[in-house]
């Protein structure tokens, strides 16, 4: 199924949002498994639902975005799992949680 323009659905422009602030919010954040687990997630988010708007049938583009909805509750626990360890201060963490909800929302 293809788009005029993937870059102009809300629900990547989301993703994409929520993906540059965690990436901003990790840039001091010390190296660890989690920070490089939660990177990997956001950009995943962004990446499957530019992929989801190019499979060829309507079953695969829903199946697809139930992968990326999926992905944003692991974005959810690691960012979870970030303040607990001090990467991520509160004020950011709910920031971050709140937009990884407007994602998922848009998603289901």
């Amino acid at each position: 199924m293809r788009f005029e323009s993937i870059e102009n659905l809300i629900v990547r422009q989301k993703a994409r949002t929520l993906c540059l602030e965690i990436c901003a919010a990790m840039e001091s954040a010390k190296d660890c498994i989690v920070k490089d687990r939660l990177l990997s997630t956001c950009i995943d988010i962004t990446s499957g639902i530019a992929m989801a708007y190019e499979m060829p049938s309507r079953k695969e583009l829903i199946k697809s975005l139930q992968d990326c909805c999926q992905l944003t509750g692991a974005t959810r626990s690691l960012l979870h799992l970030s303040i607990e360890l001090g990467l991520i201060d509160p004020p950011t963490h709910h920031k971050l949680i709140d937009l990884s909800l407007d994602v998922t929302k848009l998603l289901k």
